[in-house]
């Protein structure tokens, strides 16, 4: 029987969900919520039940939150994250091949920890024991919320300290897939592009893909006709 334990504390300000699967599980996907930095939860229902299917799978599924921009200055909400990957490698993952799904802006957090090691150190693991990283949609400049909330106009493209695209040629790019959407976010789909060839231009054997989906922002993560198209992306990276 699949068991779901709701609210699991990692640290003093947020909590995780884990849905594990009914037999002994090899593989731990961690899913990081989107909506800007400044919405979203671990507990939607579109996210519940993509992870009731893993489980089906055999894919122990956690689920995040982490604090929103409203409640807590950047980048606490990547040394969240960071504590929420220690946990869950450390007390859930400890045998197992550990894998993290960040969308939109949970993936920018998730390509952040991917390519500034300092976070996931700081929270006691390496970049090294997260297996491999699925990218949906993220933005890798600088966020625009980031920005907004600097009191910057969110329409810049900005390359700095808080862009994972910061990183490309200093670090070397993680096992990670992305997707993007053919009618994403404006700029969406040339952003994950130019972090796509900066990377392998660095790097040309660089474990790195990328796949355009049809549809609109993170439209496979929502149900369509009873499905989730990305419910197949997920279980072909992982491998199940």
């Amino acid at each position: 029987m699949i068991r779901v334990d709701r609210d699991v504390i990692y640290n003093s300000d947020c909590a995780l969900d884990v849905i594990y699967p009914e037999k002994k599980y090899q593989k731990v996907l961690l899913y990081i919520h989107g909506g800007g930095l400044v919405n979203g939860d671990k507990s939607e229902k579109n996210t519940q039940e993509i992870g009731q299917m893993l489980a089906k799978r055999g894919i122990c599924f956690v689920t995040i939150n982490y604090r929103l921009l409203s409640e807590a200055s950047y980048p606490r909400c990547l040394e969240d994250a960071a504590q929420a990957l220690a946990y869950t490698k450390q007390r859930i993952a400890t045998d197992c091949e550990f894998y993290v799904w960040g969308q939109s802006g949970g993936g920018h957090i998730a390509m952040m920890l991917a390519l500034c090691g300092k976070y996931l150190t700081s929270a006691g693991i390496n970049v090294s024991d997260v297996g491999g990283w699925f990218i949906e949609s993220a933005q890798p400049t600088t966020h625009f919320s980031v920005l907004k909330y600097r009191g910057e106009d969110e329409r810049l493209t900005r390359i700095d300290e808080s862009a994972p695209l910061y990183y490309i040629g200093s670090v070397s790019v993680p096992k990670m897939h992305l997707i993007v959407y053919d009618n994403d976010m404006p700029c969406r789909y040339e952003q994950n592009m130019l972090f796509y060839k900066s990377a392998l231009e660095f790097e040309p054997q660089a474990p790195l893909t990328i796949k355009t989906l049809q549809g609109t922002h993170c439209q496979a993560s929502f149900e369509e006709n009873g499905e989730y198209r990305i419910f197949n992306e997920l279980t072909a990276f992982l491998g199940c």
